[in-house]
């Protein structure tokens, strides 16, 4: 109503419903959308991006995921700990990870996950386990905790293995992103680390601004997160379930 454009951090919802209906009001506005899946401007997710779609692993065909540490005792009223606002980590960290990798690789046809979720002393235990199978064949397997003990730095890893070679990073290792390649006798080789010009945080807002000044479409625009929502939702089904969700509701995928 007020005329103003829109940048939401992610997730961009709770419910697709929800979500298609903040992409409908912003259209019927004439606002732009924007949602905060920062790790796409984070240099080493970025320069993996990259360096896959150039071709120096081969094809892609195994992806893991990591990321997460203590419970966030910080947040107001013990907010995280109630998934009705938070999602819980698969909604809140794993969906980092899901949406990065729709970026590089397309849609998810299967979602299977597990988690575990416990109050001990008064401490808040909560780890997943979600495994993707994408359309082009790619397989992911993406970890969140928030199980970690208390005063556990946050950390984050992947590793990308295609037919030619492996890309890991690490964001605890004091050479963050390697290159290992059947050619180089399993020495793993240093990938030059991405100068660090803006924060990612800072950076994402100037690119939604100059998306807004030079009207263009923004960075993640809401029909860009929706995805990721769908399915860290599908996600969180599997994991209360037990069973595989199919996406679209395809089982022949």
């Amino acid at each position: 109503a007020a005329g103003k454009h829109v940048f939401c951090e992610k997730p961009i919802a709770l419910s697709v419903e929800d979500a298609k209906e903040m992409v409908q009001v912003c259209q019927q506005a004439g606002v732009k959308l924007g949602v905060g899946h920062v790790v796409r401007f984070f240099p080493d997710y970025l320069k993996a991006k990259d360096l896959v779609e150039g071709g120096r692993i081969g094809d892609p065909k195994v992806v893991r995921t990591s990321r997460g540490g203590s419970f966030p005792r910080w947040s107001q009223d013990n907010w995280f700990a109630d998934y009705s606002k938070s999602g819980g980590p698969i909604v809140d960290l794993i969906i980092h990870d899901i949406d990065w990798l729709l970026w590089m690789f397309g849609p998810v046809k299967r979602v299977f996950a597990k988690s575990v979720r416990k109050e001990e002393s008064n401490e808040l235990l909560d780890h997943a386990f979600v495994t993707l199978r994408f359309a082009n064949g790619i397989i992911a397997h993406l970890e969140g905790s928030w199980a970690q003990p208390q005063g556990t730095p946050f950390a984050t890893s992947f590793e990308i293995a295609g037919t030619k070679g492996l890309y890991e990073y690490s964001k605890v290792q004091a050479t963050p992103l390697l290159l290992r390649t059947a050619q180089e006798e399993n020495q793993a080789q240093s990938v030059p680390e991405s100068p660090l010009l803006l924060d990612p945080y800072t950076a994402q807002l100037e690119v939604f601004l100059d998306a807004i000044i030079a009207n263009t479409e923004v960075p993640v625009s809401g029909i860009e997160a929706a995805p990721a929502l769908e399915v860290a939702l599908a996600a969180r089904t599997s994991a209360a379930t037990g069973e595989v969700v199919f996406m679209g509701g395809d089982q022949n995928a």
